[in-house]
């Protein structure tokens, strides 16, 4: 089951986890449909829940890390 979080953005509407295929859901503001990323730990879901700045936590440690 995908655990959605709303999330203050200027580039993202919300970001999902699901935990049991480690598959990360990142709802972009300006595109459709949403990005899906294959085995991204937990803890990098946590921390960029608890990131001051979403964009700034996606492009520094999930972009271009993990496979869509």
């Amino acid at each position: 089951m995908i655990e959605w979080h709303t999330v203050a953005s200027s580039a993202i509407n919300r970001n999902g986890y699901d935990k049991d295929s480690l598959l990360l859901y990142v709802d972009f503001k300006d595109s459709t449909p949403q990005y899906v990323y294959r085995g991204v730990p937990m803890v990098i879901f946590k921390t960029f829940l608890n990131a001051p700045s979403k964009g700034s936590y996606y492009h520094n440690f999930i972009k271009d890390r993990f496979s869509f």
